[in-house]
């Protein structure tokens, strides 16, 4: 299974838009919010199939991602001010389907 996985940290300007482009993608999204004081994980519960995690700001992070990440897995990481413009229609074909 692919995972896209988005950490965030006081994004609620950016995270919208970064979902809404990866919303149609057929595969696990993964948020680890570093204890956000704005509405960025608000904003996250209200997209169907994001799974949101609270992490403490306490290692790097890409230990954090590391943390997350799943042995034999795809995992895709995006920063949340990114977007995928073909997203859907690029990832779609070259992820593989659950089973």
């Amino acid at each position: 299974m692919t995972t896209i996985q988005i950490l965030t940290k006081n994004n609620e300007k950016t995270i919208a838009k970064t979902l809404e482009s990866i919303e149609k993608i057929q595969c696990e999204k993964t948020i680890i919010d570093l204890n956000s004081s704005d509405k960025t994980c608000e904003i996250c519960s209200k997209y169907k199939d994001v799974k949101i995690f609270n992490h403490a700001e306490n290692e790097s992070r890409a230990a954090i991602r590391n943390k997350f990440s799943k042995e034999k897995e795809i995992n895709i990481y995006l920063n949340p001010w990114e977007n995928l413009i073909q997203g859907d229609c690029f990832l779609n074909k070259i992820i593989e389907k659950p089973k």
